[in-house]
């Protein structure tokens, strides 16, 4: 099973003592090759399993341990204008027990004395391997194939797409933006704020991965961007689903029932059950279909989509909606039609989503819990939303992004967002461009905001990971800015720093000078921002990390992806994990390594050249499959002690054969490490620390084996001794 047989495929197999299959009777064939311990397997293709690559076989997957994990992070903000002091705080609490994740994200905040505490969300979940599925109990969103996403409070059970290959799995969208000040960035999705980082001035991104842990829900992100001068960017990022299309025969579905969770307490929340279903025909063919059931609303939702091959995919739905009010009830018809491209010739991919309600009557769930008045739900109810998404590469020329989003309401024309950039890579020198353009009809809020990034390498002038950053930006609103900075990288990417400065033009304030850096160490990450203008001065303090308690003890590093790993290298401190940068195992030897790939073969490797002197593992790469939320154990087999070249002889005085296996075990018995005795009698043993029994074989009688006697010399220590032993 583990090398992809399907052994319901085989038949008549015959079996050794051992119960090992004799493969000289089977239609596998073989070839050992002793010089390079390799063995070579032939099968034929009718007894191969259909496997996905990017899976591995679920007789591997992991749950990981039983622990308690949180993390945590906090700034604080002094402002000498005022002598204010402002601070925020988030916590993800969560703990795993077997297969079930318990999570949770709280977030307070104490702004202007104002304070304020949210819990985002609590629930537990596991995975249902063997129907692909994920079983949710507590707060979440309900699914967006068909539906508007909503938040709830109760069950689901839905398909895990992290169990299928890429090909069939939801994406995530990325946010860009631009900022102009050190400022802060607040996501929000139905009211709920889902994350919040602090950003320095110019362009930034937040990636599907950060998203992805979030668990939102598919449907549209409210971006906030909130600069130290108190100027406010709010827009939308669409986060629309792509065409339902499912290859012949998978099946994809979601059942909810809860209650709906509201942010603003001053409506309703009743219990609700949602369900949706789609399957996979042959010829390219997918249909769908889900209902929504409330006391006061009734969805029905029916739809096809086709591959149309070169041509894309297109997709077709038709919703009903039934409003019950006090008075009567209210029907309502909407339709909506989706396109996915993606042209491999000229590397385009176009995504367009179109819902058009086709009766003032119309209403989403979420309308329908919102309006409590006539006439107030038709100044509210949207006509048609479109939202448009293209990415273009261009080669050598770089590549184009298009972001575009338009809500239309029945009484005005709504909202609107517009998103470009561009952007250009030649031999360490980055070009960006962008273009925001916003406009509300609803608030009367209108904004262009463009920017153009240059970003210079310094690294062959000054032997260091440095960057010269120019910015210029422009908008329908402020004055331009014009930002000048350095960036650079130190310590194997630990310490990231920053230095700005800022001229606005026709403004009061015309300098501004920005300075931050941040640490990424064993135990968390820590970082510093000061700002300063004509009239104003900010000081400014961040620290993040998370923690992991388990059966062996607390274990404190950076903060924890939602998949991770738990490394034992007991005795070992201070050894480096590839890849992550800051991630060293602590004074026990142990560390967090996140952001591991659900279901998938990861590998977590320990850098040899940072082992401790008289430190030795036995492997330095690991291979983990951890399921979705868990922390799996990576456990290195460690030795602690002298390293020693010994020359052994027998009691005759002749050295030890060559070949001879030398074993070291502890005073249980435990072989803690071998090595194999060279020529005269020279063998290189690691761990030695004076009580272990080193035990010499060189066949299988029990007359084959000896014992080493030796002795530790006091000097020498943290260097490799030379030492004599005698074999009795």
């Amino acid at each position: 099973i583990k090398y992809g047989i399907a052994i319901q495929e085989l038949h008549g197999l015959q079996f050794d003592n051992e119960q090992c299959v004799l493969l000289e009777h089977s239609p596998l064939k073989y070839t050992y090759n002793a010089a390079n311990q390799s063995l070579l397997l032939n099968a034929p293709s009718k007894i191969l399993s259909p496997i996905d690559s990017e899976i591995a076989d679920e007789n591997i997957w992991d749950d990981g341990i039983n622990a308690f994990l949180l993390n945590y992070r906090a700034n604080y903000l002094h402002s000498k204008v005022g002598g204010e002091d402002s601070y925020f705080g988030q916590i993800q609490p969560g703990f795993n027990f077997g297969p079930w994740r318990l999570r949770n994200l709280s977030s307070w905040q104490n702004l202007s004395s104002e304070k304020k505490f949210e819990s985002a969300y609590i629930y537990a979940e596991r995975g249902l391997k063997k129907i692909k599925s994920k079983l949710t109990v507590g707060d979440k969103y309900t699914s967006a194939d068909l539906f508007d996403s909503v938040p709830f409070r109760g069950f689901s059970l839905n398909k895990d797409e992290s169990m299928i290959p890429f090909s069939q799995r939801t994406y995530y969208p990325t946010i860009r933006g631009i900022a102009k000040t050190n400022a802060t960035v607040e996501v929000r999705q139905n009211g709920y704020l889902i994350y919040s980082t602090s950003v320095p001035p110019g362009q930034f991104e937040i990636g599907r991965e950060q998203i992805a842990d979030l668990g939102v829900g598919v449907g549209v992100l409210d971006v906030s961007i909130y600069e130290k001068n108190g100027q406010v960017q709010n827009y939308t990022v669409p986060y629309s689903t792509p065409v339902l299309s499912l290859p012949d025969g998978y099946s994809k579905y979601s059942v909810t029932i809860g209650r709906y969770r509201e942010v603003n307490n001053d409506y309703i929340d009743p219990v609700f059950f949602e369900g949706t279903y789609i399957y996979g025909l042959p010829y390219g063919f997918t249909l769908f279909g889900g209902v929504q059931w409330v006391n006061i609303y009734n969805s029905y939702a029916i739809g096809a989509s086709k591959d149309i091959g070169e041509y894309g995919a297109l997709s077709f739905d038709w919703k009903t909606s039934v409003s019950k009010t006090d008075t009567s009830n209210e029907n309502g018809h909407a339709y909506g039609i989706r396109y996915n491209k993606n042209i491999a010739q000229t590397n385009t991919e176009v995504s367009l989503a179109s819902h058009y309600y086709y009766s003032k009557n119309y209403r989403t769930f979420s309308e329908a819990i919102h309006s409590s008045e006539h006439d107030e739900f038709y100044d509210k109810n949207k006509k048609s939303t479109t939202s448009m998404l293209l990415s273009q590469a261009l080669g050598s020329l770089g590549s184009v992004n298009l972001s575009y989003n338009y809500d239309k309401y029945w009484k005005h024309e709504g909202k609107k967002s517009i998103i470009a950039s561009y952007g250009k890579n030649l031999n360490g020198v980055s070009l960006s461009l962008s273009y925001t353009k916003s406009t509300s009809k609803i608030s009367e809020e209108n904004e262009d905001l463009f920017s153009f990034l240059l970003s210079v390498p310094l690294q062959k002038l000054t032997n260091h990971e440095m960057y010269a950053t120019y910015q210029n930006s422009s908008s329908s609103k402020h004055d331009m800015n014009h930002d000048l900075g350095i960036t650079g990288v130190a310590f194997n990417s630990q310490l990231t720093w920053q230095a700005r400065g800022q001229i606005e033009d026709k403004s009061k304030n015309q300098k501004a000078t920005f300075l931050n850096a941040s640490w990424r160490g064993t135990y968390g990450e820590i970082g510093a921002n000061y700002s300063h203008n004509e009239i104003n001065r900010d000081i400014g303090m961040n620290v993040s990390g998370g923690v992991i308690a388990h059966s062996s003890g607390i274990t404190f590093g950076q903060s924890i992806s939602d998949t991770a790993a738990l490394v034992e290298a007991k005795g070992v401190s201070g050894a480096k994990v590839l890849g992550l940068p800051g991630v060293r195992t602590d004074f026990r030897g142990y560390t967090i390594s996140s952001y591991l790939t659900p279901y998938m073969n990861n590998f977590i490797s320990i850098d040899p050249t940072t082992l401790p002197i008289n430190t030795d593992i036995r492997q330095t790469d690991i291979q983990v499959v951890p399921t979705e939320g868990a922390i799996v154990k990576a456990v290195y087999k460690t030795s602690v002690g002298t390293n020693a070249l010994i020359r052994i002889t027998r009691t005759n005085g002749k050295p030890l054969a060559l070949g001879t296996v030398l074993s070291l075990k502890n005073n249980d018995g435990v072989i803690q490490s071998t090595s194999i005795v060279g020529e005269d009698g020279q063998a290189y043993v690691s761990g030695l620390s004076g009580v272990q029994k080193l035990i010499a074989s060189w066949g299988n009688k029990p007359s084959d084996t000896c014992t080493v006697f030796y002795s530790l010399p006091d000097k020498n220590k943290g260097q490799i001794s030379f030492l004599n032993g005698v074999c009795k």
